[in-house]
């Protein structure tokens, strides 16, 4: 086995995986971003836990509900111009929100509907990660493919926060979203120019056929659910910590700096 490995040609080697690991890389960076440069920037804007709730809600609620959508769709359908269209549109979502805080002025209602927007194009996004790389690697390269993939994912969940806070400290909430904005062009344009070999259609099926295949497959595997319920746990409790902890940083603790410091 380690003779067969060692003729592998690693996946960085190939430029098209190469493209795909930068902007993913870009993209997953950006989206670790959005909730805590979010919530410094409606706190700044309203000082109102109960608007940054909303705000936050209007980001996630989307991409939890279409996830399964975003799944069948990458099945279905081409997973790069998925992907880019995503990334795009959460290009132009952050863009939107970057330009109501630089005006002085934000419109919460307007935040929401970006940020819902841009919930939506995450739950397309995710789920075209898989056959991106089965289209741009070998099978005997998909396992440290991945690999790749899932670390930069968590490094990125790991420093997104900190980076948010950075960028809100050196250039206001305004142009933190600005720079996010960003980053999901880059990654749109590095996706565009990628080249994908073409993966055969699964069997056709109804929607709700593929939706309830899918829910059997979860089901049948019961460290899959069980990771799920984890998981869920876990980021309810980050929802409450995402909502109160800044508020708290800045009301209780000694401002921004703290919430920054924490993060």
């Amino acid at each position: 086995m380690s003779k067969y490995l060692a003729g592998v040609t690693h996946p960085l080697r190939l430029r098209a995986f190469r493209l795909l690991f930068v902007g993913r890389t870009v993209s997953a960076v950006g989206d670790a971003v959005v909730p805590a440069a979010l919530a410094l920037a409606v706190l700044r804007a309203t000082g109102s836990t109960a608007d940054l709730a909303l705000v936050l809600a209007a980001a996630m609620l989307p991409r939890l509900l279409l996830l399964p959508l975003g799944g069948v769709a990458a099945d279905r359908f081409s997973a790069r111009r998925i992907a880019v269209l995503a990334d795009l549109t959460r290009c132009a979502t952050q863009l939107v929100v970057g330009v109501e805080l630089l005006g002085g002025g934000p419109s919460l209602a307007t935040i929401a509907v970006a940020s819902a927007a841009g919930g939506t194009a995450a739950a397309f996004a995710l789920p075209t990660t898989s056959p991106l790389v089965t289209g741009t690697v070998d099978e005997a390269q998909r396992q440290s493919a991945n690999a790749l993939l899932g670390a930069t994912a968590n490094a990125s969940r790991l420093a997104g926060p900190a980076l948010a806070g950075a960028l809100i400290w050196a250039a206001g909430p305004g142009w933190a979203f600005v720079l996010d904005a960003a980053s999901f062009a880059v990654s749109a344009a590095l996706l565009a120019v990628i080249q994908v070999r073409h993966l055969p259609r699964p069997e056709r099926r109804s929607l709700t056929a593929d939706l309830l295949l899918g829910w059997r497959e979860v089901r049948s595997r019961s460290w899959f659910w069980s990771s799920l319920l984890g998981h869920g746990t876990w980021n309810g409790a980050a929802a409450v910590l995402t909502t109160l902890g800044p508020a708290v940083a800045v009301e209780r603790l000694g401002g921004e700096g703290v919430w920054l410091l924490l993060l």
